[in-house]
């Protein structure tokens, strides 16, 4: 479906430079083969006939935004059995929906973390068959009997070891041959679950899943594969056994204290907070009522818990954890999550930083993608307005003017938004 473009100039505007994306004007950008070429003074740059030029004046040019929290289900219920219950094929025909929506809303690549349409998805758009973000799928990560990748209300036997997100592993041998397993079938990050969740039946936050020497055994062999590996951490006791036992990130989060935060900053781990999360789970019709039960009480303790880790200087990811049509539409609660981020105290920069270089970074993509860096993968959205100084223009689609991905204009979704 990607075709070849013809090289493009982007002029004019606030170019938001960099991996920390340092705002500068009077700057050209030049895209060839897909890649960034140059970046010089617009005064510098001769343009050639065959070149096609955009003009940013009055926008902001910035790295394609990423996701690095979301799963491929192609649900369209709230309700996590009907996850398992739903036919496979229709799931990744949803999915594939998702995920030019997703592109649409100026996510150029997303971390799917745990779902069995991921791997598909990822190996569609990277060979050019759809459109959408390019996407670092986990497949099945790990969760414990009972933990919460599992399904608590179906029968076991039904499952076959495996729900739609995860396999359903005990001991450490499992615990090894799980991690294996997943990377065989195709995943490029490990995910595995150390506490429960609200949206599982039969578990608590508060406590931690998985033995210790069971999480250092899949810390160990997701790094010995070279591949990095993410905790599902939304109690304490679940996340420090996980940031002790070395793994790349936790996810959510609601519960740090200093000692959390303080190994957090040492070891360089980082955080994905998914703020959009617990709002949706309560006030979405049709949410199981144990999830709501759960979801209540942790809202203070989880903007409490975020604030914290930027305080003490964890490094922030950003991902809001969309993962059900329409409970958690993709593109409208994607950019819903930066805003969040920006109410609960960092400035759009930082905001964005999150969401562009410090995302590669926690992808192990930041050689690739980012940030407009000379050699980069051409990955670049426009936007009315200017972002350094405030996300509101972000917020609405219409505001979105261009999106460039390897090079490539992606076509508008929206009647009447710019192609």
């Amino acid at each position: 479906m990607k075709k070849n473009q013809k090289s493009i100039v982007i002029r004019g505007g606030t170019l938001l430079r960099g991996v920390n994306l340092e705002p500068v004007r009077g700057q050209a950008l030049l895209i060839e083969g897909g890649r960034i070429t140059k970046i010089t003074a617009e005064r510098s740059l001769g343009l050639r006939d065959d070149w096609m030029v955009i003009d940013a004046e009055g926008q902001t040019v910035l790295p394609g935004l990423i996701d690095a929290h979301l799963h491929w289900f192609g649900s369209r219920s709230p309700d996590p059995m009907m996850w398992v219950m739903e036919q496979k094929e229709l799931n990744c025909v949803r999915a594939v929906a998702d995920a030019r929506r997703l592109l649409d809303y100026g996510f150029t690549t997303a971390r799917d973390m745990g779902s069995r349409n991921g791997v598909a998805i990822k190996r569609a758009v990277d060979e050019g068959t759809i459109l959408g973000p390019k996407t670092v799928p986990a497949h099945m990560g790990l969760s414990m009997t009972c933990g919460h990748g599992d399904v608590h209300n179906v029968p076991s036997d039904w499952l076959c070891g495996c729900s739609a997100m995860a396999f359903v592993v005990d001991g450490v041998d499992a615990v090894r041959k799980a991690v294996r397993q997943s990377v065989r079938d195709g995943a490029d990050v490990v995910k595995i679950w150390t506490t429960g969740g609200t949206m599982s039946e039969r578990d608590s936050l508060e406590d931690q899943h998985f033995s210790d020497e069971e999480i250092k055994t899949a810390v160990g062999e997701a790094h010995a594969l070279r591949r990095k590996i993410a905790s599902h951490a939304e109690g304490l006791l679940g996340a420090l056994a996980s940031i002790r036992a070395g793994v790349d990130s936790i996810e959510h989060g609601f519960d740090l204290n200093d000692e959390c935060c303080d190994l957090m900053k040492q070891q360089g781990t980082f955080l994905v907070p998914t703020l959009a999360l617990l709002d949706r789970v309560v006030n979405t019709p049709g949410v199981p009522e144990y999830a709501k039960i759960k979801a209540r009480p942790m809202f203070q303790a989880h903007l409490n818990s975020f604030k914290l880790a930027v305080e003490m200087g964890v490094r922030i990811g950003a991902g809001c954890d969309a993962f059900s049509e329409p409970m958690t539409a993709f593109g409208p609660y994607n950019v819903r999550e930066l805003e969040l981020m920006e109410e609960a105290g960092l400035t759009s920069l930082q905001v964005l930083q999150a969401a562009t270089s410090s995302n590669a970074q926690l992808l192990g993509l930041g050689a690739e993608i980012g940030s407009l860096d000379e050699g980069k993968a051409a990955d670049v959205i426009i936007v009315r307005g200017d972002l350094s100084k405030s996300l509101a223009d972000l917020t609405s689609h219409s505001n979105l003017t261009t999106i460039i991905q390897d090079g490539m204009i992606i076509p508008r979704l929206t009647p009447g938004l710019p192609a």
